[in-house]
């Protein structure tokens, strides 16, 4: 058996080798539904609401907020991986409240204040941990004031983050702690941008 680091795993899912593609296709998109759907759950809807995916992958959450969505509300969802964006832009083309873009979300022309939500779901283990801080910020500044950030993130020692540099990234971004979970194997955070 071959063990990856955390290095090389990370630089598959912007360039996913066929191993990557069977597991996201069979586990991600086809069996995972339960996984996104409890993620789902947590998520405050609204009429008419904005909502910003970090780090859509090949679609398998944005399935499944996209069907929550009134006809007025919208999500834009980003990824870096060229690949992952086709195949998610494949999978929920008959949508016409979806927008889904390639690229560094501090290079994409994306308005600061424009949403009520960002989604962030097994992304933020998988970015350098130098890069973390400004990411948040960035995201941080997408949102609408009283906006909330959704995180969900694995959290083993093997496989994910600590949970307290989570909590950390959150509230040195002043954004406030609405609710937090974590169970030792993944962490679920709810966090508030205030003025």
């Amino acid at each position: 058996m071959i063990i990856f680091s955390k290095e090389v795993r990370a630089m598959t899912m912007e360039n996913p080798n066929f191993i990557d593609e069977i597991i996201e296709g069979l586990l991600g998109y086809r069996l995972g539904g339960f996984v996104y759907k409890k993620f789902v759950k947590e998520i405050e809807f609204k009429n008419n609401q904005k909502i910003l995916e970090f780090g859509c992958g090949g679609g398998c959450l944005t399935k499944h907020v996209v069907k929550k969505l009134d006809n007025k509300s919208f999500i834009t969802s980003i990824d870096i991986s060229d690949f992952w964006v086709n195949k998610a832009k494949k999978r929920l083309k008959k949508y016409e409240n979806i927008n889904i873009l390639t690229g560094d979300i501090n290079c994409l022309d994306i308005k600061e204040g424009s949403f009520d939500t960002v989604l962030i779901h097994y992304v933020l283990h998988d970015i350098h941990i130098a890069d973390r801080e400004n990411i948040i910020k960035t995201l941080k500044d997408k949102l609408k004031i009283n906006g909330k950030i959704y995180i969900k993130e694995p959290t083993k020692e093997t496989h994910g983050m600590p949970v307290s540099e989570i909590r950390q990234l959150m509230t040195s971004n002043n954004l406030e702690e609405v609710r937090f979970k974590n169970d030792n194997k993944k962490f679920l955070g709810v966090y508030k941008k205030n003025l």
